[in-house]
């Protein structure tokens, strides 16, 4: 497991990338870490794969951010509202048991 926490802001390498999409092993799996503002007002992101476990951070769009801090907050809405629903849920008579 690696815990590289490259900061990469702006330059070639981060140019064209999408802001979702890991620059090491392209999961797009990426888990927005943090959100902060810049001394110079551009707006930052910490990023996680789970995958790789890279950490870095990206200067983006403040929009492309929010919508993508929405975006988890709905995902992680959904899966707590699924981790709910499962663990009251009885396993139904006709499903056989594993292995059978």
């Amino acid at each position: 497991m690696s815990n590289d926490h490259s900061h990469h802001e702006d330059g070639g390498e981060t140019t064209g990338l999408p802001l979702i999409r890991c620059r090491r092993c392209d999961s797009s799996l990426l888990q927005l870490e943090r959100i902060w503002l810049l001394a110079d007002g551009r707006h930052a992101a910490e990023r996680r794969c789970p995958d790789c476990d890279r950490h870095d951070m990206v200067v983006a769009d403040p929009r492309a951010l929010q919508i993508w801090a929405k975006r988890e907050r709905q995902l992680l809405e959904t899966l707590e509202e699924l981790a709910a629903a499962l663990s009251t849920r009885e396993t139904p008579e006709s499903v056989p048991p594993s292995g059978a």
